[in-house]
């Protein structure tokens, strides 16, 4: 049934399936096949930061531009390695004082700003204020920035419309877990 119902919503669109879950997954294929993290229902929520530029980026562009080798699967994280790195970075985010670093990254990160060079300074201004702390989601615009207790991104909205002009929202929120 769980495949049925991913296969309908891959149907309205790439990773359309991942919104009808909660908590922390892992999206395959087009984002249509996704599986929980073994052991995510035991992390914490973690407040973020969701940065909403107005801005297109086409996501065929992101991957024409990327000029990646044809993907055969042989270099892919498996739902284990991908649920450890996660759950080291957790662990640094609670058990270090100050503002670890998180070291999160994306792959079409460069290749998304080659199609929507706008994007530079949206990142600039993240990467100043939270280093190691955000990453572009999927092929772009979006971003989530893991902040520092008590930011609640008001100073970002300030630094991103100076640097990078009006209408980005910034939408303070938290990790959810899915219903038991």
């Amino acid at each position: 049934e769980q495949r049925h119902v991913e296969v309908l919503a891959a149907e309205l669109g790439s990773d359309v399936a991942f919104f009808l879950y909660g908590g922390w997954r892992q999206c395959l294929g087009r984002g249509e096949i996704v599986r929980p993290l073994p052991g995510s229902e035991q992390w914490p929520p973690v407040p973020v930061l969701l940065v909403m530029p107005p801005l297109h980026v086409p996501t065929p562009a992101v991957y024409k531009a990327l000029r990646a080798p044809r993907y055969d699967g042989s270099n892919a994280r498996g739902n284990t390695q991908v649920a450890r790195d996660i759950a080291a970075a957790l662990q640094r985010l609670h058990g270090v004082p100050g503002n670890p670093e998180l070291h999160l990254c994306n792959d079409l990160t460069q290749a998304a700003r080659e199609v929507e060079p706008r994007l530079a300074a949206v990142q600039e201004v993240l990467h100043q204020q939270y280093p190691g702390r955000w990453l572009m989601s999927g092929s772009g615009a979006v971003h989530v920035v893991v902040p520092p207790p008590g930011d609640d991104g008001s100073r970002l909205s300030a630094a991103l419309a100076a640097k990078a002009g009006p209408g980005i929202r910034v939408l303070a929120t938290t990790t959810v877990q899915p219903p038991p």
